[in-house]
């Protein structure tokens, strides 16, 4: 026991050993912080942390937008302004630790970013309006959407031009600028869309008849709906010469083109069958005997 306790107390250090190493230790971290006032060495640990951190924010960020239910073509965007202006920041950061002169940079950088802007003008505009499409909404991809500029299935929406797929198969592309500005009718945002269509017949036709035949091929068409409205076939305007029935009949947008062109086609085959005349544009001349014309 005395043998044992004798070995602990020898390897126990001495008190001029222990005060000697802790002048050696504050001598060590005196030297690391005089090497923190290099600026070059300052800068680069400063960078290396700035850039450690920006990874984490951005790791942050990213989950953050991944929950929201903003459009991925937004999120996209979002996402690439944000990496830019955090590592940004970082690079300013370990700049002024380097002994750059940061406000210089900046003013730089903004003489920079106006001369772009005022040599991009135009697709500066298609930027914004494709940020205004995006935020607003107006319509998704594959909506079916009119406006003065065509109408279309929308293929894609970027943040300069839009693409939509017109009915003979045409992709044309449209300047975000000119689309955000316009009125725009989306077809496909309701679900629903209601046929209209007129039918100009001669006033010998009688009006009850023409309206129940109507109404017979508005019936008898599969996948019309009967909400909001009922299926409506009236006199809704007169003529010189004819008489203008409007038929009116809701549908899903998937049956819009199926139902209004066999409306049409079976209207005129029903018209023929019950003598329904439909006139068109003519000119009678009558020539009278024995007077000179």
């Amino acid at each position: 026991m005395i043998h044992v306790l004798a070995a602990d107390a020898e390897a126990v250090p001495s008190v001029e050993e222990a005060v000697s190493q802790l002048i050696g230790l504050e001598e060590t971290v005196d030297s690391f912080y005089d090497l923190l006032r290099v600026p070059l060495v300052k800068g680069i640990i400063t960078l290396i942390l700035c850039m450690m951190l920006a990874k984490v924010l951005l790791t942050v960020l990213r989950r953050m937008l991944s929950r929201t239910h903003m459009e991925e073509t937004m999120r996209k965007f979002t996402r690439s302004i944000l990496t830019a202006l955090v590592y940004m920041v970082a690079l300013l950061i370990a700049a002024d630790s380097f002994g750059l002169n940061v406000s210089s940079l900046v003013a730089l950088m903004s003489v920079f970013g106006a001369a772009v802007a005022l040599a991009a003008q135009n697709s500066l505009a298609n930027f914004f309006g494709g940020v205004l499409i995006m935020m607003t909404k107006p319509f998704l991809v594959g909506d079916y959407i009119s406006c003065s500029l065509g109408e279309g299935t929308v293929q894609e929406v970027g943040l300069i031009n839009t693409k939509l797929q017109m009915p003979d198969n045409r992709i044309v592309t449209v300047p975000n600028d000119a689309l955000s500005t316009a009125t725009v009718i989306n077809f496909t945002r309701g679900g629903t869309r209601r046929i209209e269509l007129d039918f100009v017949v001669s006033y010998d036709a009688p009006s009850e008849r023409v309206c129940e035949v109507l109404l017979g091929v508005l019936e008898a068409q599969p996948g019309i709906l009967r909400a909001p409205e009922e299926p409506f076939a009236r006199i809704t305007a007169y003529s010189q010469g004819s008489v203008t029935y409007s038929a009116r009949v809701w549908c899903s947008n998937t049956d819009y083109w199926t139902i209004r062109f066999n409306i049409l086609e079976q209207t005129k085959q029903a018209f023929d069958r019950e003598g329904i005349v439909m006139p068109h544009n003519q000119m009678d001349i009558r020539v009278l005997d024995g007077k000179p014309v």
